[in-house]
């Protein structure tokens, strides 16, 4: 089965079909690898690969239907705004017929603390100089979100301007 085919039959799967079915394949890897530590056998190195591949394929999926729900449900908080403002975006050649506007992956608001950094943006109190676990949880969710913010605004821009 090729590996399109096998992502579409993937894709039509619930959410929680998909973890189920994950978590099965992610158990197999788990017995071969274990079985593999007393012996090496060549057919069960390539059923771990197998296992192994479908997990990643399954992985892949439910990202894909994460920021599909994700890019459909975002509300535009203050939070997205202020840390979108603070990007600096530039221009980027890839020697090509592409070019690419985007941020530098490591420091997307200037320094490589990605956390220190929305932490600051957004004048968050850090207790003992670090974030919380709860203000950590919210920056990964705002990160996450940020691509779906940033469409949505770009996306109200021009009807707001007709």
């Amino acid at each position: 089965m090729s590996y399109s085919m096998h992502l579409g039959i993937l894709y039509e799967k619930s959410p929680s079909e998909l973890k189920m079915l994950r978590k099965v394949h992610q158990l197999k890897v788990d017995q071969i690898k274990k079985d593999l530590e007393d012996m090496k056998h060549d057919d069960l190195v390539a059923e771990k690969d197998d296992h192994e591949r479908s997990v990643r394929e399954i992985d892949d999926v439910l990202n894909r239907k994460r920021q599909q729900h994700l890019a459909r449900t975002i509300v535009v908080t203050e939070d997205h705004v202020k840390l979108i403002q603070a990007m600096e975006f530039k221009f980027f050649e890839d020697g090509g017929d592409y070019v690419f506007i985007g941020v530098e992956g490591k420091r997307p608001w200037g320094n490589s603390d990605w956390y220190g950094d929305i932490a600051q943006i957004l004048e968050w109190k850090l207790p003992n100089d670090s974030l919380s676990d709860k203000q950590r949880k919210r920056a990964n969710q705002l990160i996450e979100e940020l691509p779906h913010a940033l469409n949505k605004i770009l996306r109200r821009l021009g009807k707001d301007s007709t």
